[in-house]
Order: C-alpha cells, then sequence, then structure tokens
C-alpha cells in the first residue's frame, strides 16, 4: 500500500496517544485473558514453488489486517477469520493512523532503529495467539510510517532500519509461523537519504541484499521478501538478485485484474519459488464485487501461486472494535464464499514426488536388511519380517527411472540419516550420516530380471564408492559390511517396493 503525509493539529495527535494507550490495555486484557489452551506450533516453511505448514504443502488464504495492535478481541477475529477459511493475517508493525494519516507513536520500529517496548510485548501476545488459532502472520515493514512527529516527514534511515529489523528477527524468533515483507512496495518507498544526495525512487538492489542479510545473520530460517507493484517480470529478476525467499506482488489497481492474475503468475514462475500475490486491487479500487476477487485468487491457485492475500481497506483503522465488526458488504460475501470454489481449483505448483520406498532381502537366508533404531546406528541383515526399520527411501540420484547403473542414496525410516559404506568402502556398513557425501552413496546394479529398470522381484548388488561390494555376512543372518570385490549370493539382494 502506497501511504502518502500530510500535517494534522497536535490536538489529534494527543486524541490518538490516549486513544492507542486504551486500545493496547483491551488489547492485553483480551488476549491475555483468553481461555488457556494447549500450546500450538505454526511451521512455515518453502519448499520449492509452494509453502508448507507443519510439513504439509498448503496453498495459503491472507486477509489484510494492517491495523491488528488497535483491534479489541484478535483472538475473537482469528477464530472468525479460521471459520471462514482464512490461513492469514497480513499485518503492519509500523502503522500510522490512516483516519487524517497521522505519524504514529507506538510503531515496533523508532527512527532510531530500536524497538518500542510496550508494541514488542503486544507483538509477542498478538504472535502467541495467532499461533494458537493456527493462523500464519505476515509481518509487513515500512519505513514511509515511521517519524518521530506525528505530522512527519519519515525519519527512519537504511541503518537504523538494519538494525530494527535484525532486533525483530532476535526478538520473534520463537514464532515460526511468521514472514517478513522486510518492506511494503520496496520498488516505491526508500529509506530516509543522506541530504545532497540524489532523490530517487525505492530502495536500491544492495539495500534489500543488505537488509536480506541482516535478518538471516541472526534467523537464517526466516522466511523474507521484499514486495514490489506493478512490473511482475521486473519483479522476478529484483527478488532472484537480493536473496529473497518469496516473491511478493502487487496487482495493478485496474477492473481486469482478476484475469490479469493468470498472466502475472505465469511471469513470477521464472522465479522459481514461492509466489505471493500480497496485495491485489481493494473492492474500492475496482468497484467490483466478490465474484471477481473469487476468480482472482481461483486464477492464481490454478497457475501456480503459493499465496492470495484478500485486501480491503476496512482493517486499515481498528480502533476500539473487531475486524468482522467492520467488514463491508463485498469483504463479508467474500469470506462466507471463496473456500469451496478454492479448494476445488487444482493447484498448479510443482509437487515432490512421493517418496519411492524400497526393502532389500537376503538371497541365500532370506533375512531382510535393517537400519536399528530407523537409522543412526549399525545396519545388519537379520530380520525375519519386514516393518518400518527394514523400509528405506531410495533416492536416485540422476533422477528418472530408477535402472541398473544409477548411484543411488539409501535414507532411513527416521528421514534423517542415511546407509553408509564407512571410508568409502572396504570396511563395515553403518546409518550414521545425516548428508549424502561420496561415502553415501552406491551404483545400483541390477542381477536378474528383464530390462534395465529395477522393479519388485529383480535381484540387485549395491557397489561402494570405492569399488567394493555390499555383503550380508553369511548369506544373512548377522551384519552388513561393503568389503567384498566379487558379486555371489552373499551379495546378491532380492528388492521389494512396499
Amino acid at each position: 500500500m502506497q501511504l502518502v503525509q500530510q500535517t494534522q493539529p497536535e490536538t489529534r495527535i494527543i486524541i490518538h496517544c490516549l486513544r492507542v494507550a486504551f486500545s493496547a490495555l483491551v488489547v492485553a486484557a483480551a488476549l491475555v485473558g483468553a481461555p488457556a489452551t494447549a500450546a500450538a506450533q505454526v511451521d512455515l516453511a518453502v519448499q520449492g514453488d509452494h509453502f508448507t505448514v507443519n510439513g504439509q504443502p498448503s496453498f495459503l488464504a491472507f486477509i489484510s489486517y494492517f491495523d491488528a495492535l488497535d483491534a479489541t478481541d484478535n483472538i475473537a477475529d482469528f477464530q472468525f477469520l479460521r471459520s471462514q477459511g482464512i490461513d492469514g493475517v497480513r499485518v503492519f508493525p509500523n502503522w500510522w493512523t490512516v483516519a487524517g494519516q497521522t505519524f504514529a507513536g507506538d510503531t515496533l520500529i523508532r527512527s532510531d532503529g530500536s524497538l518500542d517496548p510496550d508494541t514488542v510485548q503486544r507483538y509477542h501476545q498478538f504472535l502467541s495467539a495467532a499461533q494458537q488459532q493456527g493462523i500464519v502472520v505476515d509481518m509487513s515493514f515500512s519505513v514511509e510510517s515511521v517519524s518521530t512527529s506525528g505530522s512527519g516527514p519519515p525519519t527512519l534511515g537504511m541503518a537504523a532500519l538494519v538494525s530494527g529489523l535484525q532486533s525483530t528477527a532476535k526478538q520473534f524468533a520463537q514464532y515460526r509461523g511468521v514472514l517478513f515483507d522486510l518492506q511494503n512496495e520496496s520498488d516505491i518507498n526508500r529509506p530516509l537519504q543522506n541530504p545532497g544526495g540524489p532523490n530517487r525512487l525505492g530502495f536500491t538492489e544492495d539495500e534489500l541484499r543488505q537488509l536480506v542479510q541482516a535478518v538471516k545473520a541472526v534467523d537464517p530460517g526466516r522466511i523474507v521478501t521484499a514486495s514490489v507493484t506493478g512490473d511482475s517480470g521486473a519483479a522476478v529478476g529484483r527478488a532472484q538478485r537480493t536473496g529473497q525467499d518469496v516473491v511478493a506482488f502487487h496487482d495493478p489497481r485496474v477492473p481486469s485484474f482478476a484475469q490479469d492474475t493468470l498472466f502475472h503468475v505465469q511471469t513470477l514462475r521464472a522465479f522459481g519459488g514461492p509466489i505471493y500475490l500480497q496485495e491485489p486491487p481493494k473492492p474500492s479500487d475496482v468497484g467490483q464485487g466478490a465474484d471477481a476477487f473469487r476468480t482472482a485468487i481461483n486464477n492464481a491457485k490454478r497457475v501456480g501461486a503459493a499465496a492470495y492475500c484478500y485486501h480491503h481497506a476496512e482493517s486499515h483503522t481498528l480502533d476500539n472494535t473487531r475486524l468482522q465488526n467492520t467488514l463491508g458488504a463485498v469483504s463479508r460475501d467474500f469470506l462466507a464464499t471463496f473456500r469451496p470454489g478454492l479448494n476445488a481449483t487444482p493447484w498448479g505448483i510443482t509437487m515432490p514426488p512421493p517418496p519411492r520406498r524400497i526393502q532389500l532381502q537376503t538371497l541365500q537366508n532370506h533375512t531382510w536388511v535393517v537400519a536399528e533404531n530407523a537409522g543412526g546406528g549399525a545396519v545388519n541383515a537379520n530380520r525375519t519380517i519386514p516393518s518400518i526399520w527394514e523400509t528405506f527411501e531410495i533416492i536416485d540420484l540422476n533422477g528418472g527411472q530408477l535402472i541398473t547403473g544409477d548411484p543411488v542414496a539409501l535414507r532411513t525410516f527416521d528421514g534423517v540419516h542415511y546407509v553408509q559404506a564407512a571410508g568409502g568402502g572396504g570396511s563395515s556398513v553403518n546409518a550414521i550420516a545425516t548428508a549424502v557425501g561420496p561415502w553415501e552413496v552406491f551404483t545400483i546394479l541390477k542381477q536378474t530380471g528383464p530390462g534395465a529398470q529395477i522393479i519388485p522381484g529383480d535381484t540387485i548388488a549395491l557397489r561402494a564408492g570405492s569399488g567394493h561390494y555390499v555383503v550380508a555376512e553369511n548369506g544373512g543372518g548377522s551384519v552388513v559390511n561393503a568389503n567384498r570385490v566379487a558379486i555371489g549370493p552373499w551379495e546378491t539382494f532380492a528388492v521389494h517396493f512396499p
């Protein structure tokens, strides 16, 4: 959202400060006084071109909740939004007073880069409540709304912003269901510049890279973006060159926006990571009803976006009220009706293939290879019945069909460890490695069965990097090594794909 400055009387600022103080008490009471619930966790992550929530691929439906800290009951709003099918909210930690457009005195990041202690506490309460209700939070930062005076001008410079973002990342590191938009509309808004410097529009790519690196230095896993407007093609390169995890795009405010979503997402897919349509037009921008916004979010999902935020003006001022009490007719219509159509829309992301599971049975004694404790220790061939410890994920390192001669790795059922030929071969076999390197790579060699593809019932041998072959000592019933120089019955296994 592009913000505009106006000078207002000092009396309004005093009134506003009193209202904010009162609202803070009300919010704190609403949050602290809520019924106790078991601690929940919302773990937001990036997987390829989409998000996962607690490990599950999820197309995320957000809604604008800009003035969230001034609302009287965040938990009631969260519960309402969840009941309507919303997954996340977008908030502005440095929000100002839209009514009259005065600069607020309680922005999270202050002009000197320090954090406002009261706002920090309120955000802890807010993020804890969001986590308990299963709500993802987009924290969108804005230099253009921070000032030492209620009448402006903006006074947050680059160095102070870097310091403030780092402090924010440290302060809220425990909340893993939060992504940072490091700067709202970074191609338009800009930090305070040195006197006499060139007057330019937006952050430079070097500045954005500095913001990304500053947050990642203290919280490497924090998902970050820096939203942009207008040109979806330019957005791709800007996000890639500055190291962003997500490309966050703000649609042009045009009546054709719902159909234009198809073009923008298809263009943005060149980014390779998640596409977040963070700020489409508001209903008041285009004069259209809920049907246009249902079409837009469905189009976004269909062609491979990762998330969409329903944007509206009703959350800009939430003093002493709830979001659900301020929503207009179009917003209520959209919330009440969008989810069934969205659920029925096929998702155009690139889903990872399901893990390929394999079990290995000795040819002579018909025992099964096992990673003790599902990984992290010894590998034997002494089980009489296969179960999860005897099941491995086979990773075909050159992709495609699994055929003889392919390099493979075997991940144990705990999902953490890999089978390893100690020393690269010539010694024992274990399952203590936590990453794939030369010692964890084996060549799979088909011994019997038609064609080159490895299929159930085939027999195979595994060759370590040293050239030694994996062996079930005594033909099974004992330990597994990788110290044989030729293939015989003890070095041959039947493959099963459970």
